[in-house]
C-alpha cells in the first residue's frame, strides 16, 4: 500500500511554542488530512473507470482514523467488490462471474435474455483467457498528488506559526 511520508519544515519553532499552541496545531493537523484526502479522493475518481454504472466511481470515499497527536491515517478506498480487479487487472486463468457481466452486455451491446447471458459467458469466458489490464486509479493518483501533498505537509508547522502569530 503506498504511503506518503513528509518531513515539516518549522518543527523546532512549533514545538517551543507547542503547549500553549497545542490545540490549534492539533486542529490543523485533522484540517490538513482531511485537505490531502480531499485532493487524493478527486485524482482516483478522475482515474476511476466509468462502466456502465459508474458504480466503482461513485464508491470512491476517504475516512481519518486516528487522532493527531498519536497517529493520524487517512485511507481512500473503493466499495465495491471488483474495485481491486479494476486497479490491477485481472491475469488470465481465472473466468470472472458471467452474471457480473451481464448488465454490460444489455447497456453496452444491446442484448437481452438468453442472448445476454450467453454473451456474458463467453465475454467471462474470453477474460479469463486472456486476463484485463488494471486502469491503475489509485496508482495514478498517488503518482500525481503526492509531491503536492509532500509540499502541503512540510508547511504546515511555519503555517500554524503564522496563524498563532508567533512570527512577529
Amino acid at each position: 500500500m503506498p504511503t506518503i511520508k513528509a518531513e515539516m519544515r518549522g518543527l523546532k519553532e512549533l514545538e517551543a511554542e507547542l503547549g500553549r499552541f497545542h490545540p490549534l496545531f492539533m486542529a490543523e493537523i485533522r484540517k490538513m488530512m482531511t485537505i490531502s484526502l480531499d485532493l487524493m479522493e478527486q485524482l482516483v475518481v478522475k482515474y476511476t473507470p466509468v462502466g456502465v454504472t459508474a458504480a466503482l466511481r461513485g464508491s470512491i470515499s476517504s475516512y481519518v482514523e486516528g487522532a493527531p497527536e498519536t497517529a493520524l491515517l487517512g485511507h481512500v478506498a473503493h466499495g465495491m467488490l471488483y474495485g481491486d480487479v479494476a486497479e490491477v487487472g485481472r491475469q488470465p486463468g481465472k473466468m470472472p462471474p458471467a452474471s457480473a457481466l451481464e448488465l454490460w452486455v444489455v447497456r453496452k451491446l444491446g442484448l437481452s435474455g438468453e442472448e445476454a447471458t450467453s454473451a456474458a459467458w463467453l465475454i467471462a469466458r474470453s477474460i479469463g483467457k486472456r486476463g484485463t489490464k488494471g486502469a491503475h486509479m489509485f496508482e495514478k493518483a498517488f503518482k500525481e498528488g503526492a509531491r503536492r501533498l509532500i509540499l502541503y505537509w512540510a508547511d504546515l508547522p511555519r503555517y500554524v506559526i503564522e496563524k498563532a502569530g508567533l512570527n512577529k
